[in-house]
């Protein structure tokens, strides 16, 4: 009951007879449900997907020809190939480079688009009207009136049923009182028109080279996008069940399901959130309820097909917009724009772009400005400068800034938490730079460097240069905390010096008291931070007369 109106409304969006939405929710699930991971995600047409078909085939052939079909075909075997690519080189992974903000500002762009391709048929306005005319001309001379009365009456019918009665189906509802509306009155407006009936019809995707080439792109991005559509929703679903998802099966699953679909006149298929939903909800606890739900679509196909000839097209784009409607998140939308700046420029950036270059392009947009922003956090490591906190026997370092601690005027205490490699150096070393210029008087730094995530031997290299570089304007370099690994690449891929050696200690305890032995007595006789338990007026005093002596 949900994928009939469904199924239909995204074949129109993909610019594909109506039946070809049926088509791909017969096959697609009963495959999915069979060889994925969920047992209760339903597969098979979406919108999101629907519209990156209907941008990325169009302007290969002419919407709705056979030619058109055919290739939407051919798209679907070739997004199943690469979807089991990504499988047997287990490459699931690769949907943690796409976030979430990603995924929200291309639904809601693709949402815009949706939208927008459904307001001809809603008016009842020819194409070219609504693109040379002015809305003005177009509500005076050339809507058709009761084409867009029966798109309004559909759409806030629709809304009223799943408002006061949540429970129905208020889109097929919705669509039924339409029709009844339109054959009573006699309304001659445009129609669907009747559905062969009958099983789906064999095909044959294109094999031809110069035509991947084309499509290639598109395949991609579809492949990815319908991956990502479906983990999301099996794992929102297996929070309410329980169940463990495994992504590589999930994947494992699509693949299968847009191949074989290819050859039983099925388009690219995902996850559908409302579907599985409604499937978990009614108690399924098998991929069986997909398979009855393929079989008894057939019996629909061969008994009921001419039901569409009485559905307006007006009904099915107040059907659409509302469909669109819900993909928009808006709860996610507000947290994206209310985040930081970068989450901010990841969400505009996909989001114009899905409205002002192809689809496919669009995501690739989305996931480089996220990787861009992730490998400026990467390339930046947080650098902590540290204090003793006061009243403790035991040393505790903390973050000065944070506390309000005071520092030694001569050491210098951070500690770097994150990756070490040739492209964070800078960083590192801009930060320790910045941070002397406050303190002119440094003559030694203590590098705590448990926080160390990763390091290669480019990283150690530049992190010895470093500290040549520091030893020989008069600044002593002594590192601390290092874990097993750290030490290891450091011992191992670069020749440490004796005085290295001697500068790397296992406590930052044992550094400080090694550090303090050498700062100059006369600095601290006139500091008045007392930031050591070691400065206390008797061992200042010490100092003094050691270094008279």
């Amino acid at each position: 009951m949900l994928v009939l109106p469904q199924g239909v409304a995204y074949a129109l969006i993909a610019g594909l007879p109506p039946e070809y939405g049926l088509y791909s929710a017969i096959a697609i699930p009963i495959v999915a449900g069979l060889f994925g991971s969920s047992f209760h995600m339903v597969s098979g047409p979406t919108a999101a997907l629907s519209i990156v078909v209907m941008s990325a085939v169009s302007p290969q052939a002419e919407v709705g020809t056979e030619h058109y079909v055919a290739l939407v075909i051919t798209l679907s075997f070739w997004v199943g190939i690469v979807q089991l690519t990504m499988a047997s080189l287990k490459f699931g992974f690769i949907v943690n480079f796409v976030s979430h903000t990603v995924i929200v500002a291309f639904t809601a762009g693709a949402a815009v688009l949706i939208a927008a391709s459904q307001v001809k048929y809603l008016l009842g306005v020819p194409g070219d009207d609504l693109a040379d005319g002015s809305w003005l001309a177009l509500l005076k001379d050339a809507v058709d009136w009761p084409s867009a009365l029966i798109g309004v009456f559909t759409l806030l019918s629709a809304l009223g049923i799943k408002r006061f009665f949540p429970r129905l189906p208020h889109l097929l509802i919705a669509l039924l009182l339409a029709s009844f509306i339109a054959w009573w009155a006699k309304l001659e407006i445009p129609m669907v028109g009747e559905i062969p009936a009958g099983l789906p019809p064999l095909s044959t995707p294109l094999f031809s080279l110069s035509l991947l080439e084309e499509i290639f792109p598109s395949v991609i991005s579809i492949a990815l996008l319908g991956f990502l559509e479906a983990l999301a929703i099996s794992r929102a679903i297996a929070l309410r069940s329980g169940q463990a998802i495994d992504g590589e099966q999930e994947l494992v699953g699509q693949g299968l399901s847009n191949v074989v679909g290819s050859f039983f006149s099925c388009y690219p298929g995902s996850g559908s959130f409302t579907r599985s939903g409604a499937n978990f909800d009614a108690g399924a606890t098998s991929p069986l309820a997909m398979i009855f739900s393929g079989l008894l679509l057939i019996l629909v196909l061969i008994f009921f097909s001419s039901v569409t000839i009485f559905l307006p097209l007006a009904a099915m784009a107040g059907s659409i917009l509302l469909i669109a409607w819900n993909l928009l998140e808006f709860k996610q939308i507000q947290h994206a724009v209310a985040g930081s700046w970068e989450e901010k420029a990841v969400f505009s950036a996909t989001f114009i772009s899905t409205l002002l270059l192809k689809l496919e392009y669009a995501i690739y947009v989305g996931i480089a400005v996220s990787l861009l922003f992730s490998l400026r956090r990467f390339c930046q490591p947080r650098v902590v400068i540290l204090a003793p906190s006061p009243g403790h026997r035991r040393r505790k370092l903390l973050n000065y800034r944070s506390y309000g601690l005071a520092q030694c005027p001569q050491l210098l205490i951070c500690r770097i938490d994150g990756a070490i490699f040739f492209g964070s150096v800078n960083h590192i070393r801009k930060t320790l730079e910045d941070a002397i210029q406050g303190a002119p008087q440094t003559s030694h730094i203590i590098v705590v460097c448990k926080g160390i995530s990763f390091i290669d031997r480019e990283g150690a290299l530049a992190i010895q240069r470093l500290c040549d570089d520091f030893s020989a304007r008069g600044i002593e370099v002594a590192l601390c905390s290092l874990k097993g690994k750290t030490r290891s690449t450091l011992a191992n891929e670069i020749e440490l010096d004796v005085k290295m050696v001697d500068s790397m200690f296992e406590y930052p305890n044992q550094a400080i008291a090694s550090s303090f032995k050498k700062l100059n007595p006369e600095v601290c006789e006139k500091c008045t931070h007392k930031v050591f338990d070691e400065c206390s007026p008797t061992d200042q005093q010490a100092l003094i007369h050691i270094a008279k002596l």
